[in-house]
């Protein structure tokens, strides 16, 4: 996933890096719970075993605020498999709803030609329609 740098009044969004991990703990801790599996080290680096592989982050003075999750897997389109992103994991603190939301969300479209959203029903299926995204 190839997404630029770029600050929205005040608000940064960007790709993860290894030297936002403590920022990025406190900000699972606050919003998956201290048991999370997204806060440990090795799901990041199973999920993310290449260094060029990465997620998008939303960073308010350099503190993660955001988060969505993807990675790689095989789909059937029209009876070929291709490599396809498969979105997951997001979420935004409470204070940073709405826009911050929309823009990850956004983003991620744009990731790439094919992406499975999982789990994207209701109010957050609707959102991810507007934004573009077809059956």
């Amino acid at each position: 996933m190839t997404l630029k740098t770029l600050t929205s009044a005040a608000i940064e969004f960007r790709q993860y890096r290894p030297n936002d991990y403590d920022s990025y703990a406190t900000f699972c801790i606050n919003n998956f719970g201290k048991n999370a599996y997204q806060i440990s080290r090795s799901y990041l680096e199973w999920l993310y075993d290449d260094p060029s592989k990465s997620f998008a982050i939303a960073l308010n003075e350099s503190k993660v605020v955001g988060i969505e999750h993807n990675f790689k897997a095989p789909v059937l389109i029209n009876g070929q498999s291709k490599m396809v992103t498969v979105l997951h994991d997001l979420m935004v603190d409470e204070s940073h709803r709405g826009t911050v939301g929309f823009r990850l969300m956004q983003d991620s479209l744009k990731s790439d030609d094919y992406l499975v959203l999982p789990g994207s029903v209701g109010r957050l299926s609707r959102v991810y329609g507007r934004l573009g995204s077809k059956k």
